[in-house]
């Protein structure tokens, strides 16, 4: 989501990334993707996607970053 002068939030993004989920039992990883795009000023303008993982195991947190991906 990002906030517009006219004080409008839009979306203008959405991941589609799909990790998969691993493991059984007790074991099972159960991973959330979210992405970060940034983008330089050069014109015309550069992109860098990151797509972030946060992965839910046994009643923890761990957080991984993939490769980013440039867009020129």
């Amino acid at each position: 989501m990002e906030t517009f002068p006219d004080k409008e939030e839009r979306k203008v993004a959405r991941s589609l990334l799909y990790v998969g989920r691993g493991g059984q039992g007790s074991d099972v990883h159960r991973p959330y993707s979210a992405l970060r795009i940034d983008v330089d000023e050069s014109c015309p303008p550069k992109f860098t996607v990151r797509p972030y993982i946060c992965d839910r195991h046994h009643h923890q947190w761990l957080e991984r970053e993939l490769q980013p991906l440039a867009i020129a």
